[in-house]
């Protein structure tokens, strides 16, 4: 039943992912909802995606959740992860490979694999659909910061490079 929930939310995560991939493209703002809270904190509000795929239209609004622990939101970044590497799209299944891959690490590094077989199915059953899907913005930020400092280490590598010990003088 939960591969078939994921499964479902395929469409909906494609279409919040590409706007999350792409950050430097300005956000098309969000509907205004009477039911959303006035104290809810901005980086927990979702952007409406600018061209949303069919299954989301029956989708309600999501549903932002309350912050969360390290822990628990690299678990959901695993649920999203794992949601998208069931995509047809190759392009996809590899970005929900390389996700899952990522905040596994995160996990594993924090020393936080305790019981996570069942922490991870947990979450995943209390998960609404629209909350899964406001979710991908949230795993989208956070992969996008990781990757842009990886970015800035491999282009101060570059800008160092033959500059390191026991490197030849520079040619003249």
């Amino acid at each position: 039943m939960r591969r078939a929930l994921l499964i479902a939310l395929v469409p909906a995560l494609i279409a919040s992912a590409a706007g999350a991939a792409t950050p430097t493209k300005p956000a098309t703002p969000p509907a205004p909802a009477a039911s959303a809270p006035a104290s809810a904190p901005p980086a927990a509000a979702t952007p409406a995606p600018a061209a949303p795929a069919p299954a989301a239209a029956s989708t309600p609004p999501a549903t932002p959740l309350p912050p969360a622990d390290p822990t628990t939101t690299d678990i959901r970044c695993i649920i999203v992860g794992g949601a998208l590497s069931q995509n047809s799209d190759p392009d996809l299944q590899k970005l929900g490979n390389a996700s899952m891959l990522y905040f596994w690490g995160r996990l594993e590094g924090r020393g936080a694999l305790q019981n996570i077989n069942a922490r991870v199915i947990q979450e995943a059953a209390q998960l609404t659909a629209a909350q899964l899907t406001a979710e991908v913005n949230v795993c989208g930020a956070i992969l996008t910061g990781a990757t842009q400092g990886l970015q800035g280490l491999g282009d101060a590598i570059q800008q160092n490079e033959g500059n390191g010990p026991g490197a030849a003088p520079p040619r003249k």
